[in-house]
């Protein structure tokens, strides 16, 4: 396999959280590969919870649903990057699986419960992604997350658009530098 760059390692696991979004119809605002010294991270899919969305009120089918897919695409980005670079990078991994059990603590009654709720979501994320036209809508779309700070504005309809330029924003459409 091929060494990528940091940047493109990036590129690739935020490309694998927002083409999963995409997949699964979970709405986000923009992805960004710009280093957060606040929050210690490398990159982002910004996200948008619906006001409905309450897991810590609701038990209901839906808000089961919703938590499941969550969890499929905080694994995402760590599948993606694997994918790309043949290893697993562990730092990342980490920092995702804190999101991915921070959400199935809302469907499990144990610890333990919870890791093989995330396992069983980590093999049907990996399936999910191995899809036919999902691995390659990843690969296609990782460049332009790689080729860009941020893109504010990227949101689903540009995964299946080649609308989105070099310089962060979205043609027609001003960015400015204020945007993280």
């Amino acid at each position: 396999m091929k060494r990528l760059s940091d940047r493109e390692r990036v590129a690739y696991h935020e490309a694998g959280h927002a083409v999963m979004r995409y997949e699964l119809r979970l709405p986000f605002k923009r992805v960004s590969i710009v280093p957060d010294g606040e929050t210690l991270t490398v990159g982002r899919v910004q996200h948008q919870y619906p006001p409905t969305f309450r897991p810590d009120c609701n038990t209901d089918l839906r808000t089961e649903g919703r938590i499941k897919h969550e969890v499929m695409a905080a694994l995402a980005g760590e599948l993606a990057e694997t994918y790309a670079t043949g290893h697993r990078d562990w730092w990342a991994l980490a920092m995702d699986s804190q999101n991915a059990f921070a959400f199935a603590a809302y469907v499990t009654a144990s610890g333990d419960e919870a890791a093989a709720y995330i396992r069983w979501l980590w093999e049907r994320t990996k399936l999910y992604l191995a899809r036919p036209w999902v691995w390659p809508r990843s690969r296609r779309w990782w460049p332009r997350c790689c080729n860009m700070m941020s893109c504010p504005g990227l949101g689903p309809a540009a995964l299946s658009r080649r609308d989105c330029v070099p310089g962060g924003m979205l043609r027609g459409q001003v960015a400015t530098s204020r945007e993280f």
